[in-house]
């Protein structure tokens, strides 16, 4: 595979040999979902992407998009979009090590508690019911 530099304490070893992996980094838009194919119709950052002319070639080539986990409806920020399924998933594993960092805002109260219950990697979203663990 090949060696890519992710900071300077941290390397991963990818199957990004392939030339034609292409990597994009994409500013998220509060409001868009992160899918092909939305059955509800709202926004989608692959389908502005793909408007946009991310994801074609020169020689007009059309390359599948996918993101490089995801972020909530309502968040905006940096995400990563490949064409390649292998890297995307190498990318995404808790095996691969790569460090992740958030920058959150809090609404409401934020109790010991529950600042607790996050440092230690552990919380439940009361809407979704999603529970999320480091």
């Amino acid at each position: 595979g090949k060696l890519v530099q992710i900071n300077n304490n941290s390397t991963i070893t990818t199957n990004a040999d392939n030339k034609n992996t292409k990597i994009w980094l994409a500013h998220k838009l509060a409001g868009e979902v992160v899918t092909d194919n939305d059955e509800f119709g709202r926004p989608s950052l692959l389908e502005r992407l793909s408007r946009g002319g991310v994801g074609r070639s020169k020689g007009k080539q059309k390359y599948h998009l996918k993101s490089v986990g995801r972020l909530d409806m309502m968040t905006e920020g940096l995400i990563l979009i490949t064409n390649d399924g292998g890297y995307k998933r190498q990318m995404e594993l808790p095996s691969s090590l790569i460090p992740r960092i958030y920058r959150v805002r809090v609404h409401g109260k934020l109790t010991q508690h529950k600042l607790s219950t996050i440092r230690r990697g552990g919380m439940k979203n009361k809407t979704t019911g999603y529970s999320y663990s480091g």
